[in-house]
């Protein structure tokens, strides 16, 4: 028998967003959770023929319905449909069904209480399906499942804005284990190497060390040990060691790092051999970000498989593979020489910032600086950021990152988006109202390729990654060595008053705290 690392809480409903004409007083559910049946207190709402109700819980959950009945009218079970939505256009219309259930009709017993749905939502409508029988409810509680590991990274600052982005994206990635790093809550429900690169580096700076990054990591390596692809695609091959990477950045273990010899052989082999076969599948191939709106560029592959080399060799490095390190040197040095770094997309320059193959500067001028809030997604936001800062423009990114995602909070997001493109911003109504008239309806109206529609995850884990970017160059918090052995700190305060801020280190948290006309910030280092 495996114990489940989550524990479940149950959250009560703040708002009525819609009610049928004929139905009195769904009010009295508010606040209520956690209650048990009884038939001697009041029987709570009574749900006639017909009526229906739509209810918000404050802030998407990861869960289900815990739904409670008393005495019906007449006497036995009654039925319901049941609507989950992760904003109000969804849970009113007919929800998206993949990878989670979002559309129920469910028995509700007399006197009991009823549990439906595992799925990212923030809100429930529930209608009476019964022709003549009346439903007693009592409570419509939201059923919560959360991996208790605590927050150490934190941030605060005199921007409120800025702490919404923090506090949001750090729910957004809390949603996302369930119980391993999976890209979505409501989807994609799956362990996505691409996603997963992103979700360490965010993790590394809200947690100590949650378990869900070794045991995800681990999970892929085993699942594609068979074909050597992760998730069946050629591209995440590179992930898997630019994700080991991050890991040990942060955490500097090697114990950890031994126990993916096997893997790393047979990982190792398989992207070298990409190169070595068939250069052209390298020098020509795309980069995959589902969330821009135009073509990849044709040889965008390639800044992404280098970086992907570099993290191969200093992983081959530390577990002492000479061969395989000799032989990745040798496809690097050829790649260099071949590799195209021109007519990029963003995602494609970023890596190739990042690699060290193109020139920051030049990067943002002709690629960033164009129409720099079109072509955007969630995806790669942080290696986009960090591109900028390298070019000297981290204004700008602080910039974009508030116009960005701070558009999704102005619609009501209380977690972050698999996509959302600025121009989708003009004129739609918030995701927490019915929509109106005149205005578009964000999540049932845009999209595209995998995600169009109401199929959009509004809790992306891929999503979290600015609070990376904001301890690195707002806090100023970098390692300087692996494992924080040796620590940079170089706080930038912006246009901010003050900031606060807390970062994880495998010695204890170090804290980091400036204000504006303070000549050296406030550092309290690991005891």
């Amino acid at each position: 028998m495996k114990q489940d690392p989550r524990r479940l809480s149950y959250r009560a409903p703040e708002r009525v967003v819609w009610k049928s004409a004929t139905l009195k007083n769904p009010e009295w559910l508010l606040g209520r959770a956690g209650e048990f049946q009884t038939i001697w207190k009041d029987p709570g709402v009574k749900l006639g023929p017909g009526e229906g109700f739509l209810l918000d819980y404050g802030m998407e959950v990861a869960g289900g319905l815990r739904l409670v009945t008393s005495l019906n009218a007449p006497m036995g079970p009654g039925k319901v449909r049941v609507r989950f939505g992760e904003s109000v256009s969804e849970a009113m219309a007919t929800p998206n069904q993949d990878h989670a259930i979002h559309d129920f009709e469910l028995t509700v017993p007399a006197m009991g209480e009823s549990h439906v749905g595992n799925t990212g939502f923030r809100f429930i409508r529930i209608d009476n399906l019964s022709k003549k029988q009346t439903l007693e409810i009592r409570e419509c509680s939201a059923a919560v499942w959360e991996r208790p590991v605590p927050r150490v990274g934190s941030f605060r600052c005199s921007d409120e804005l800025l702490n919404q982005i923090w506090d949001t994206c750090a729910r957004t990635l809390d949603l996302c284990v369930a119980p391993m790093l999976t890209d979505g809550a409501k989807r994609d429900r799956l362990v996505w190497m691409g996603d997963l690169y992103n979700e360490i580096r965010a993790a590394g700076v809200l947690y100590r060390k949650h378990p869900a990054i070794s045991e995800s990591l681990d999970y892929l390596r085993d699942e594609a040990m068979g074909t050597g692809l992760f998730n069946g695609l050629v591209p995440y091959t590179p992930y898997w060691f630019l994700s080991h990477a991050e890991y040990y950045r942060y955490f500097a273990d090697m114990n950890y790092l031994r126990r993916q010899r096997q893997g790393y052989r047979r990982y190792a082999d398989k992207l070298l051999s990409e190169f070595e076969q068939t250069p052209e599948q390298v020098l020509e191939g795309t980069i995959i970000d589902w969330g821009v709106k135009d073509g990849f560029a044709k040889h965008g592959y390639a800044p992404l498989y280098y970086i992907g080399l570099r993290d191969c060799i200093k992983m081959g490095t530390l577990l002492g593979e000479e061969k395989l390190v000799a032989r990745a040197q040798k496809v690097q040095k050829a790649l260099k020489k071949s590799i195209r770094l021109t007519g990029l997309d963003k995602s494609s320059a970023a890596f190739a910032v990042l690699a060290g193959l193109l020139d920051p500067a030049k990067a943002y001028r002709e690629v960033f600086a164009k129409k720099p809030t079109d072509t955007i997604s969630t995806f790669h936001m942080d290696n986009w950021m960090r591109a900028y800062t390298l070019a000297g423009h981290s204004d700008e990114a602080l910039a974009l990152l508030r116009k960005y995602y701070g558009g999704m909070l102005k619609l009501g997001a209380t977690t972050f988006w698999e996509q959302a493109d600025m121009d989708w911003f003009k004129g739609a109504s918030r995701i927490d109202e019915l929509p109106k008239p005149g205005k578009h309806d964000i999540h049932a109206e845009y999209g595209r390729r995998c995600f169009t529609g109401l199929r959009n995850s509004f809790c992306h884990g891929w999503a979290s990654t600015p609070i990376a970017w904001i301890i690195e160059n707002i806090a100023g918090v970098t390692p300087a060595v692996d494992g924080y052995e040796e620590i940079r700190i170089q706080p930038n305060l912006f246009d901010l008053e003050w900031f606060e801020a807390v970062c994880p280190t495998p010695f204890g948290p170090l804290k980091v705290a400036q204000k504006k006309g303070q000549k050296e910030p406030e550092i309290t280092l690991p005891q």
